[in-house]
Protein backbone atom coordinates (compact mmCIF):
# COMPACT_ATOMS: atom_id res chain seq x y z
CA UNK A 1 0.00 0.00 0.00
CA UNK A 2 1.12 3.56 -0.59
CA UNK A 3 1.74 5.23 2.76
CA UNK A 4 -0.18 8.60 1.67
CA UNK A 5 -2.78 6.34 0.14
CA UNK A 6 -6.32 7.36 2.19
CA UNK A 7 -10.09 8.31 1.38
CA UNK A 8 -11.83 11.48 2.56
CA UNK A 9 -15.35 12.88 2.09
CA UNK A 10 -16.10 15.83 0.19
CA UNK A 11 -16.07 17.86 3.97
CA UNK A 12 -12.07 15.98 4.48
CA UNK A 13 -13.42 13.71 7.08
CA UNK A 14 -12.05 10.48 7.08
CA UNK A 15 -13.89 7.85 4.26
CA UNK A 16 -14.08 4.44 6.42
CA UNK A 17 -13.57 1.39 4.68
CA UNK A 18 -17.01 -0.29 5.64
CA UNK A 19 -18.92 2.81 4.23
CA UNK A 20 -17.53 2.36 0.68
CA UNK A 21 -20.45 2.35 -1.48
CA UNK A 22 -19.01 -1.07 -2.96
CA UNK A 23 -19.00 -2.57 1.02
CA UNK A 24 -22.56 -0.72 1.34
CA UNK A 25 -23.98 -2.26 -1.13
CA UNK A 26 -22.52 -5.62 -0.42
CA UNK A 27 -24.06 -5.73 3.04
CA UNK A 28 -27.54 -4.06 2.42
CA UNK A 29 -28.17 -5.25 -0.98
CA UNK A 30 -29.15 -1.16 -1.98
CA UNK A 31 -27.39 0.36 -4.88
CA UNK A 32 -25.48 3.00 -4.30
CA UNK A 33 -25.32 6.38 -6.43
CA UNK A 34 -22.80 9.05 -7.18
CA UNK A 35 -21.34 8.87 -3.81
CA UNK A 36 -18.36 11.30 -4.10
CA UNK A 37 -14.85 9.98 -2.65
CA UNK A 38 -11.14 11.63 -2.44
CA UNK A 39 -8.04 9.59 -2.76
CA UNK A 40 -4.80 10.90 -1.76
CA UNK A 41 -2.30 9.86 -4.46
CA UNK A 42 0.08 11.71 -3.06
CA UNK A 43 0.41 13.48 0.79
CA UNK A 44 -1.33 16.36 -0.67
CA UNK A 45 -2.55 15.73 -4.11
CA UNK A 46 -6.02 14.51 -4.12
CA UNK A 47 -8.32 13.01 -6.70
CA UNK A 48 -11.36 13.11 -6.64
CA UNK A 49 -13.92 9.87 -8.14
CA UNK A 50 -17.85 9.82 -8.56
CA UNK A 51 -18.35 5.89 -7.05
CA UNK A 52 -21.59 3.93 -7.99
CA UNK A 53 -22.16 0.25 -6.60
CA UNK A 54 -25.28 -2.40 -7.89
CA UNK A 55 -25.93 -5.46 -5.93
CA UNK A 56 -26.24 -9.06 -8.12
CA UNK A 57 -27.95 -11.24 -7.41
CA UNK A 58 -27.18 -15.01 -8.16
CA UNK A 59 -30.23 -17.41 -9.62
CA UNK A 60 -33.08 -15.14 -8.14
CA UNK A 61 -31.58 -15.15 -4.37
CA UNK A 62 -32.86 -12.31 -2.07
CA UNK A 63 -29.42 -12.31 -0.67
CA UNK A 64 -26.67 -10.15 -2.69
CA UNK A 65 -23.81 -12.27 -4.43
CA UNK A 66 -21.78 -9.73 -6.09
CA UNK A 67 -21.53 -5.84 -6.19
CA UNK A 68 -20.11 -4.15 -9.60
CA UNK A 69 -18.38 -1.11 -9.05
CA UNK A 70 -17.38 1.96 -11.63
CA UNK A 71 -15.50 4.96 -10.56
CA UNK A 72 -15.33 8.05 -12.43
CA UNK A 73 -12.26 10.54 -12.28
CA UNK A 74 -13.97 14.27 -11.88
CA UNK A 75 -11.16 16.16 -10.34
CA UNK A 76 -11.28 18.33 -13.37
CA UNK A 77 -14.73 19.14 -12.89
CA UNK A 78 -14.30 19.43 -9.35
CA UNK A 79 -11.90 22.32 -9.43
CA UNK A 80 -14.17 23.36 -12.75
CA UNK A 81 -16.78 24.08 -9.99
CA UNK A 82 -14.21 25.62 -7.45
CA UNK A 83 -13.18 28.23 -10.00
CA UNK A 84 -16.81 29.11 -10.71
CA UNK A 85 -17.63 29.19 -6.85
CA UNK A 86 -14.90 31.52 -6.45
CA UNK A 87 -15.64 33.67 -9.32
CA UNK A 88 -19.41 33.86 -8.00
CA UNK A 89 -18.11 35.17 -4.65
CA UNK A 90 -15.67 37.66 -6.05
CA UNK A 91 -18.74 38.79 -8.36
CA UNK A 92 -20.81 38.85 -5.01
CA UNK A 93 -17.89 40.52 -2.95
CA UNK A 94 -17.50 43.21 -6.46
CA UNK A 95 -21.69 44.29 -6.44
CA UNK A 96 -21.79 44.83 -2.69
CA UNK A 97 -19.00 47.12 -3.17
CA UNK A 98 -20.22 48.30 -5.75
CA UNK A 99 -23.17 49.46 -3.91
CA UNK A 100 -21.57 50.68 -1.31
CA UNK A 101 -19.50 53.32 -2.80
CA UNK A 102 -22.87 54.46 -4.61
CA UNK A 103 -24.32 54.83 -1.16
CA UNK A 104 -20.46 57.33 0.35
CA UNK A 105 -21.77 60.42 -0.49
CA UNK A 106 -24.80 59.66 1.01
CA UNK A 107 -23.24 57.84 4.17
CA UNK A 108 -20.35 60.87 4.47
CA UNK A 109 -23.63 63.60 5.23
CA UNK A 110 -24.89 61.04 7.32
CA UNK A 111 -22.07 61.10 9.67
CA UNK A 112 -20.76 65.04 9.00
CA UNK A 113 -24.02 66.36 9.66
CA UNK A 114 -24.72 64.90 13.33
CA UNK A 115 -20.96 65.74 13.96
CA UNK A 116 -21.11 69.31 13.41
CA UNK A 117 -24.15 69.48 15.48
CA UNK A 118 -22.16 67.95 18.70
CA UNK A 119 -19.22 70.08 17.55
CA UNK A 120 -21.57 73.36 17.95
CA UNK A 121 -23.67 72.61 20.73
CA UNK A 122 -20.05 71.45 22.71
CA UNK A 123 -18.78 74.44 21.83
CA UNK A 124 -21.42 76.80 23.26
CA UNK A 125 -21.34 74.90 26.54
CA UNK A 126 -17.78 75.42 26.43
CA UNK A 127 -18.57 79.09 26.36
CA UNK A 128 -20.91 79.06 29.02
CA UNK A 129 -19.22 77.93 31.03
CA UNK A 130 -16.05 80.47 30.31
CA UNK A 131 -18.65 83.30 30.71
CA UNK A 132 -19.97 82.10 34.17
CA UNK A 133 -23.18 81.60 32.08
CA UNK A 134 -23.64 77.76 32.74
CA UNK A 135 -27.51 76.84 33.54
CA UNK A 136 -27.54 72.86 34.58
CA UNK A 137 -31.04 72.69 33.28
CA UNK A 138 -30.15 74.38 29.79
CA UNK A 139 -27.04 71.83 30.09
CA UNK A 140 -28.85 69.19 30.47
CA UNK A 141 -31.30 69.69 27.39
CA UNK A 142 -28.16 69.93 25.26
CA UNK A 143 -25.98 67.02 26.23
CA UNK A 144 -29.13 65.11 25.66
CA UNK A 145 -29.44 66.80 22.01
CA UNK A 146 -25.57 65.33 22.14
CA UNK A 147 -26.54 61.91 23.10
CA UNK A 148 -29.37 61.11 20.96
CA UNK A 149 -26.78 62.27 17.93
CA UNK A 150 -24.14 59.80 19.05
CA UNK A 151 -26.54 57.27 18.95
CA UNK A 152 -27.87 58.04 15.41
CA UNK A 153 -24.12 58.07 14.38
CA UNK A 154 -23.48 55.00 16.13
CA UNK A 155 -26.73 53.55 14.31
CA UNK A 156 -25.08 53.99 11.11
CA UNK A 157 -22.08 52.60 11.78
CA UNK A 158 -23.46 49.51 12.97
CA UNK A 159 -25.31 49.55 9.77
CA UNK A 160 -22.63 50.14 7.49
CA UNK A 161 -20.15 47.41 9.49
CA UNK A 162 -23.10 44.84 9.11
CA UNK A 163 -23.21 45.49 5.36
CA UNK A 164 -20.12 45.78 4.69
CA UNK A 165 -18.42 42.54 6.06
CA UNK A 166 -18.56 39.42 3.82
CA UNK A 167 -21.34 37.09 4.98
CA UNK A 168 -20.90 33.78 3.17
CA UNK A 169 -19.70 31.68 6.30
CA UNK A 170 -22.03 33.11 8.39
CA UNK A 171 -24.41 31.15 10.71
CA UNK A 172 -27.95 31.35 10.27
CA UNK A 173 -29.53 33.57 13.14
CA UNK A 174 -32.87 34.43 14.14
CA UNK A 175 -33.08 38.59 13.31
CA UNK A 176 -35.85 40.84 13.64
CA UNK A 177 -36.85 42.31 10.03
CA UNK A 178 -37.48 45.42 11.38
CA UNK A 179 -33.83 45.79 12.67
CA UNK A 180 -32.69 44.47 9.45
CA UNK A 181 -34.35 46.74 7.06
CA UNK A 182 -33.58 49.75 9.91
CA UNK A 183 -29.46 49.17 9.41
CA UNK A 184 -29.83 49.03 6.17
CA UNK A 185 -31.83 52.35 5.54
CA UNK A 186 -29.30 54.03 8.03
CA UNK A 187 -26.94 53.97 5.17
CA UNK A 188 -29.28 55.62 2.37
CA UNK A 189 -31.49 57.77 4.67
CA UNK A 190 -29.76 60.77 3.71
CA UNK A 191 -29.19 59.99 0.33
CA UNK A 192 -33.12 59.97 -0.15
CA UNK A 193 -33.77 62.61 2.02
CA UNK A 194 -31.32 65.26 0.28
CA UNK A 195 -33.38 64.01 -2.97
CA UNK A 196 -36.82 64.53 -1.77
CA UNK A 197 -37.58 60.51 -2.56
CA UNK A 198 -40.23 59.46 0.24
CA UNK A 199 -39.21 56.34 2.15
CA UNK A 200 -42.13 54.14 3.65
CA UNK A 201 -41.59 51.18 6.17
CA UNK A 202 -44.56 49.40 7.15
CA UNK A 203 -42.86 46.26 9.42
CA UNK A 204 -43.93 45.29 12.79
CA UNK A 205 -41.10 44.49 14.97
CA UNK A 206 -42.80 41.31 15.99
CA UNK A 207 -41.47 39.64 12.76
CA UNK A 208 -38.58 37.68 12.73
CA UNK A 209 -36.52 35.33 10.26
CA UNK A 210 -33.83 32.62 10.55
CA UNK A 211 -31.26 34.19 8.07
CA UNK A 212 -27.66 35.90 7.43
CA UNK A 213 -28.68 39.01 8.16
CA UNK A 214 -25.76 41.27 6.07
CA UNK A 215 -27.23 39.05 3.20
CA UNK A 216 -30.76 40.35 3.88
CA UNK A 217 -29.33 43.69 3.66
CA UNK A 218 -27.61 43.60 0.79
CA UNK A 219 -30.97 42.32 -1.11
CA UNK A 220 -32.58 45.16 0.65
CA UNK A 221 -29.98 48.00 -0.28
CA UNK A 222 -30.15 46.63 -4.19
CA UNK A 223 -33.56 46.88 -4.61
CA UNK A 224 -33.95 50.38 -2.55
CA UNK A 225 -31.14 51.76 -4.66
CA UNK A 226 -32.73 50.10 -8.12
CA UNK A 227 -35.57 51.86 -6.97
CA UNK A 228 -33.95 55.29 -5.86
CA UNK A 229 -32.37 55.37 -9.23
CA UNK A 230 -36.24 54.49 -10.97
CA UNK A 231 -37.99 58.06 -8.96
CA UNK A 232 -35.36 60.13 -8.34
CA UNK A 233 -36.31 62.43 -11.70
CA UNK A 234 -40.22 62.01 -11.15
CA UNK A 235 -42.52 64.44 -10.06
CA UNK A 236 -44.09 61.99 -7.71
CA UNK A 237 -41.23 60.15 -5.97
CA UNK A 238 -41.04 57.31 -3.23
CA UNK A 239 -40.30 53.78 -1.92
CA UNK A 240 -41.68 51.75 0.27
CA UNK A 241 -40.67 48.64 2.68
CA UNK A 242 -44.45 46.25 3.14
CA UNK A 243 -43.58 43.66 5.31
CA UNK A 244 -46.13 40.63 5.51
CA UNK A 245 -45.77 37.63 7.05
CA UNK A 246 -48.17 34.31 6.13
CA UNK A 247 -47.86 30.28 7.34
CA UNK A 248 -43.85 29.87 7.53
CA UNK A 249 -42.75 32.93 5.37
CA UNK A 250 -42.22 36.11 5.24
CA UNK A 251 -42.77 38.57 2.48
CA UNK A 252 -40.67 41.91 2.26
CA UNK A 253 -42.33 43.98 -0.89
CA UNK A 254 -40.53 46.46 -2.07
CA UNK A 255 -42.63 49.07 -4.19
CA UNK A 256 -41.38 52.64 -6.09
CA UNK A 257 -43.72 55.31 -7.41
CA UNK A 258 -42.33 54.14 -11.26
CA UNK A 259 -44.79 52.69 -13.51
CA UNK A 260 -43.36 49.30 -14.03
CA UNK A 261 -40.76 47.39 -15.82
CA UNK A 262 -41.39 46.60 -20.00
CA UNK A 263 -41.91 43.05 -20.65
CA UNK A 264 -38.92 42.75 -22.46
CA UNK A 265 -36.54 44.29 -19.96
CA UNK A 266 -38.54 42.17 -17.36
CA UNK A 267 -37.28 38.69 -19.14
CA UNK A 268 -33.19 39.92 -18.73
CA UNK A 269 -33.11 41.96 -15.34
CA UNK A 270 -31.94 38.59 -13.36
CA UNK A 271 -29.41 37.93 -15.54
CA UNK A 272 -25.77 38.98 -14.03
CA UNK A 273 -24.14 41.86 -16.40
CA UNK A 274 -27.78 43.05 -17.14
CA UNK A 275 -28.37 46.58 -16.51
CA UNK A 276 -30.16 49.72 -17.84
CA UNK A 277 -28.08 52.37 -16.03
CA UNK A 278 -26.00 54.31 -17.34
CA UNK A 279 -21.91 53.72 -17.44
CA UNK A 280 -20.68 53.77 -14.26
CA UNK A 281 -23.68 53.08 -12.12
CA UNK A 282 -23.76 49.36 -10.89
CA UNK A 283 -22.49 46.23 -11.92
CA UNK A 284 -25.67 45.07 -13.50
CA UNK A 285 -24.80 41.77 -11.02
CA UNK A 286 -27.18 43.30 -8.36
CA UNK A 287 -30.70 41.57 -8.97
CA UNK A 288 -28.85 38.18 -10.16
CA UNK A 289 -26.85 38.20 -6.96
CA UNK A 290 -29.05 39.08 -4.76
CA UNK A 291 -32.17 36.24 -6.51
CA UNK A 292 -28.78 33.53 -5.82
CA UNK A 293 -29.08 34.89 -2.08
CA UNK A 294 -32.73 34.34 -1.57
CA UNK A 295 -32.62 30.93 -3.43
CA UNK A 296 -29.91 30.02 -0.99
CA UNK A 297 -32.23 30.78 2.10
CA UNK A 298 -34.73 28.97 0.69
CA UNK A 299 -37.01 31.65 -0.51
CA UNK A 300 -37.35 33.70 -3.84
CA UNK A 301 -36.72 37.28 -5.57
CA UNK A 302 -38.91 37.99 -7.95
CA UNK A 303 -40.38 41.09 -9.90
CA UNK A 304 -44.68 41.77 -9.50
CA UNK A 305 -46.20 42.68 -12.79
CA UNK A 306 -49.70 42.83 -11.79
CA UNK A 307 -48.90 46.21 -10.07
CA UNK A 308 -49.31 49.65 -11.26
CA UNK A 309 -46.24 50.48 -9.83
CA UNK A 310 -42.30 48.97 -9.59
CA UNK A 311 -42.56 46.18 -7.22
CA UNK A 312 -40.18 43.28 -5.89
CA UNK A 313 -41.07 40.59 -4.01
CA UNK A 314 -38.74 39.22 -1.53
CA UNK A 315 -40.32 35.66 0.15
CA UNK A 316 -38.25 34.11 2.91
CA UNK A 317 -39.31 30.93 5.43
CA UNK A 318 -39.12 32.25 8.55
CA UNK A 319 -36.81 29.06 10.00
CA UNK A 320 -33.71 27.56 8.01
CA UNK A 321 -33.79 23.83 7.93
CA UNK A 322 -31.31 21.99 10.33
Amino acid sequence: MDPHWRAIHEDGSSFSGENHPAVVCLRTGRKQTNIVMGIYSTESDVRWLKVNSVPLFKNGSTVVNYSVTSFSDITDAKRLDLNRRNLELQLAESARLSALGEMAGGVAHEINNPLAIIQAKAGMLMRRIQENRFEPEAAIVELRAIETTVERIAKIIKGLKTYSRNAEDDPHQLMSVAAIIDDTTALCFEKFKHTGVELKIKCDPSVMIECRSAQISQILMNLLLNSFDEVVGLLEKWVEVDVSEKDDFVSIVVRDSGRGIPPDIVKKIMQPFFTTKEVGKGTGLGLSISTGIAKAHGGSLQYDPTGSNTTFLLRLPKKQPH
